[in-house]
């Protein structure tokens, strides 16, 4: 099955978005979500075929991109680093989705020995193991992709390039800024028969499931959790609490990022579940302490809040 380090783990989000070389797109999502912006791929970098913007805070990678004309698809002198992108697809998922994640990605030792592996246990793949080169630092790295569900792809991506995202991206020089968002806790997506999908994530890539709840579960009362003054403080942010039998679940959810209501954020943050990990299962010279995954619960108490949210929401949208 496919082996992935925790310790390693870093997340490359691929959105697709129509315009995303405007002030808008530094102001909502750099700005809006406190990510720094550094690294991209455009005409003023030599790329005629799609236009990619890069944003960062800690572990967590988001990468916005676009395709440009199709009349200028084949031009032969593009700096495309990503020379598998087809314009057509893009516009495709586009139209289909909106703003949406398009490609979520892992590092893993060896990217090529992870796609086969998935693919020797079902796994349907997206692209085949491809080798990127970054000039500059004289460096490789290894990208391939299995499908996921629905038009989303899960990349694996190793090698020995450091850079924020992918070699033959530029980098960007810009202003340091992180609000403290950290790293990718969970991604959700909608999709039909889940059990089917289920079973084939699981059996293809070797994720075992985690979690299982529906909008109907009534979650745990948070009694004692917060004090006086802490009950009053999430009430006037508006933030969610929810707990589970380890730990505390903080959070809240922005507003869909685009015009069309595709894709919404949810930040959150994970109180208690504190252990001490064995120092040799992370090759360090001493136990660390670390937290354990899915601290607190994935908030099924507030499911019901949140889905009368998001029909509130769309009431409200013209169309």
């Amino acid at each position: 099955m496919v082996a992935i380090d925790p310790a390693k783990v870093a997340v490359q989000t691929g959105f697709k978005r129509k315009n995303p070389k405007t002030d808008l797109f530094k102001k909502r999502f750099g700005w809006g979500l406190g990510m720094q912006y550094v690294a991209k791929s455009d005409l003023s970098t030599g790329n005629t075929t799609f236009a990619s913007h890069v944003l960062k805070s800690h572990d967590l990678v988001f990468a916005f991109t676009a395709p440009y004309s199709q009349r200028i698809e084949n031009n032969k002198e593009s700096k495309v680093p990503c020379a598998w992108y087809r314009p057509e697809d893009g516009l495709k998922f586009i139209e289909a989705h909106g703003l949406g994640v398009r490609a979520v990605g892992v590092l893993v030792e060896d990217a090529a020995e992870a796609h086969r592996q998935a693919t020797a246990h079902g796994a349907r793949s997206a692209l085949e193991p491809q080798t990127l080169r970054d000039e500059a630092s004289s460096t490789e790295q290894v990208v391939a992709e299995v499908e996921l569900y629905g038009d989303v792809v899960l990349r694996f991506v190793s090698g020995s390039f450091q850079g924020a995202f992918l070699a033959g991206y530029t980098p960007v020089e810009s202003p340091p800024l992180s609000y403290g968002i950290k790293r990718l806790d969970h991604a959700v997506g909608n999709v039909p028969k889940p059990r089917e999908k289920l079973k084939y994530i699981a059996e293809a890539m070797g994720f075992h499931e985690f979690a299982e709840f529906t909008a109907e579960d009534v979650g745990p009362k948070i009694g004692d959790v917060l004090t006086p003054e802490q009950y009053k403080e999430v009430k006037e942010l508006g933030i969610l609490v929810d707990k589970d039998d380890q730990g505390v679940l903080l959070q809240i959810f922005r507003k869909p990022l685009s015009d069309r209501p595709t894709l919404f954020v949810e930040i959150i943050q994970r109180i208690g579940c504190i252990y001490e990990s064995a120092a040799a299962e992370r090759g360090q010279p001493e136990p660390v302490l670390e937290q354990a995954g899915g601290c607190g619960g994935f908030g099924k108490g507030n499911f019901s809040e949140l889905f009368k949210s998001i029909e509130d929401y769309e009431r409200t949208l013209d169309n």
